[in-house]
C-alpha cells in the first residue's frame, strides 16, 4: 500500500473527528491570549528562611576582584558568535562595554575567534571606563554533536510527506533546526559515544579559564539545557581537565549558576549515580570549603542556583525542595517565565518556548540585577 493511499485512507477515518475537535478548541480558546508571567520561587526559604531574593552579575562586580564569565550553549546547531544577545544584553545592563564585541555582533561575525583552547570559540574583556572588570568566554561543542547528526540528513527527504508543523518539529524549517534532529539528538550523541570528545574539548577550554581566575575573582556559569550537564560533568571529571587542582578552583570560585532550562532531572533517569551533576558539584564545593576553613582561609560564600524555566518549555524541570533539603550550602531559586508572548488557540511555539531564554529581556535583566519573589506577577 502507498503512502498516499495510506494517507486518504486516515484522512478518511479521522478526518471528521479531527475537525471536530479543532472547532471545539477554536470556539473554547478563540483567538490569542497573552502569556505574561513572572514567577520567582525560593526552593530554599522553607529551610532557613529569609528574604525571597537572589543576586545578580551586578552584586559581584561591586566586590573586589574580576568576573569570568563562562556561557555553554545547550541542545541544537551552534555557531560561533551565538551568545550576542545574550552577552551584550547583560553586560549592557551593568554598564560595561567592549568595543571589539560591538564589531563582532554588528557584523553577525560566526567564525571562531580563537584557537587552541578547546570549546571556546569567543573569549572578550568586558571595560568601565579602561579598567577590565569581566571576561566573557563563550563555549560551544557543535562541531562535534554536527558530524554525528548527519546520520539524520536522510530524514529530510520524507519532509513531502508531512503536514507542515510536524516537519518544523522533526527536521526544521525556515532556516532553523528541527527540535528531534537537530536539538534532542544531542543528548543522546553526549549520552553515548560522543561524551568524552565533549568533555576533552571543553576540559582544554577550562583549564584555560581556571588558569586566569586570581585569588579575588569570581566565577559565573550560564548554561543552556544539555550545557549544564556537559559543563558540570567536565569539573567533575577527573583525570580530563589537566589537574583536578584546575576544576576545583572553578567549582571553589563559582558563586553563581545561571540554569537556562533545567534538564538535570531528565538526564539523570537511569543512571547508577542517583545524585545529578549539580548535586555532586555542590558536595564537591563544600569539601573544598570545609579545607578552606581547617587551613584557616575562610570560607566561600553559599552558591546560588537559579533555574528558569518556560512552564511550556517540554525539556525543562523546575528544581525540587527536596534537593533545597539535601544541600545546605547552596541557595536554590525556581524562575517562571514565557518566552512565547502569547498563545494563539492554545497553542505556543515549543521551540521557541525551550531555545527563547537567551533573548528574554526579563530573564537577561535578572541575571545582571537579580530579582525577588515581590516582583512575582501572572
Amino acid at each position: 500500500m502507498s503512502i498516499n493511499t495510506q494517507q486518504k485512507i486516515l484522512s478518511g477515518a479521522f478526518g471528521p473527528l479531527f475537525k471536530g475537535v479543532l472547532l471545539s478548541g477554536l470556539l473554547a480558546l478563540a483567538g490569542c491570549s497573552s502569556l505574561e508571567i513572572k514567577v520567582v520561587e525560593d526552593v530554599s526559604q522553607a529551610r532557613d528562611g529569609g528574604s525571597c531574593h537572589f543576586s545578580g552579575l551586578q552584586k559581584e562586580l561591586n566586590s573586589s576582584g574580576k568576573l569570568h564569565v563562562v556561557a555553554v550553549h545547550g541542545m541544537g546547531h551552534h555557531n560561533p558568535n551565538w551568545s550576542c544577545d545574550m552577552r551584550q544584553n547583560i553586560f549592557k545592563a551593568v554598564g560595561l562595554t567592549s568595543p571589539a564585541d560591538s564589531l563582532i555582533c554588528k557584523t553577525d561575525d560566526n567564525r571562531k575567534q580563537t584557537s587552541g583552547m578547546g570549546a571556546i570559540s569567543l573569549e572578550l574583556a568586558y571595560l568601565s571606563g579602561t579598567t577590565e572588570r569581566a571576561r566573557f568566554y563563550e563555549l560551544s561543542y557543535s562541531d562535534i554533536t554536527l558530524t554525528h547528526k548527519k546520520a539524520l540528513n536522510y530524514d529530510s527527504g520524507y519532509d513531502r510527506y508531512r503536514v507542515k508543523v510536524p516537519q518544523c518539529l522533526k527536521t526544521g524549517c525556515k532556516g532553523v533546526g528541527g527540535l528531534m534532529n537537530d536539538n534532542i539528538s544531542d543528548a543522546f550523541i553526549y549520552l553515548g559515544a560522543a561524551n568524552s570528545e565533549v568533555q576533552q574539548s571543553m576540559a582544554e577550554a577550562l583549564t584555560y579559564i581556571s588558569n586566569r581566575v586570581g585569588e579575588n575573582d569570581h566565577v559565573i556559569f550560564i548554561a543552556e539545557s544539555l550545557g549544564s550537564r556537559v559543563t558540570f560533568d567536565t569539573l567533575l571529571g577527573k583525570g580530563v581537565i589537566r589537574s583536578e587542582a584546575e576544576a576545583n578552583k572553578l567549582i571553589e570560585k563559582s558563586s553563581q549558576l545561571w540554569l537556562l532550562s533545567n534538564q538535570l532531572p531528565l538526564l539523570q533517569l537511569g543512571k547508577k549515580e542517583k545524585r545529578s551533576s549539580l548535586e555532586r558539584l555542590i558536595d564537591k564545593r563544600y569539601e573544598i570549603d570545609t579545607a578552606r576553613g581547617q587551613q584557616g582561609r575562610g570560607v566561600e560564600k553559599p552558591l546560588q542556583v537559579v533555574a528558569f524555566s518556560d512552564p511550556n518549555d517540554l525539556l525543562t524541570y523546575p528544581i525540587s525542595r527536596n534537593l533545597a533539603q539535601q544541600h545546605k550550602n547552596a541557595r536554590f531559586y525556581n524562575a517562571l517565565i514565557n518566552n512565547n508572548k502569547y498563545a494563539y488557540f492554545g497553542v505556543v511555539n515549543p521551540l521557541k518556548a525551550h531555545v527563547g531564554y537567551r533573548t528574554n529581556g526579563k530573564v537577561m535583566d535578572a541575571i545582571a540585577s537579580g530579582a525577588s519573589c515581590s516582583e512575582g506577577e501572572k
